[in-house]
């Protein structure tokens, strides 16, 4: 049976910043949620234990493949630096417009 000093270490336990589930719960409100919502959650899970059986809803969930705009980004650029040759200047990291502009006027005055 789940005891309190138990739950309390799980619950120091839970990580920030984490998407709700479809309950909607973040794991802030749990941490902050104060004694009267600590007290309520303990009871659910000994009445859970007791019955051995959890709730309908519990059984469902939904999971979203969230890829960070940074990695899109660059999987972005190493592709197109493959397919670009080298005469492609300007809107890449390493090889600016200006540079050519210069080289060309270099070889003009000379």
């Amino acid at each position: 049976m789940p005891m309190e000093d138990e739950f309390n270490k799980i619950g120091s336990r839970l990580k920030r910043n984490k998407a709700a589930g479809l309950d909607t719960i973040v794991n802030e409100m749990i941490e902050y949620g104060g004694d009267a919502l600590k007290q309520t959650l303990l009871e659910l899970m000994v009445q859970i234990w007791e019955n051995e059986r959890m709730p309908a809803e519990w059984e469902s969930g939904t999971i979203i493949l969230i890829l960070q705009i940074k990695e899109l980004i660059q999987k972005k650029i190493q592709y197109v630096e493959e397919k670009i040759g080298d005469y492609q200047n300007g809107f890449r990291p390493s090889i600016l417009t200006a540079d050519s502009i210069y080289t060309i006027n270099q070889y003009h005055r000379s």
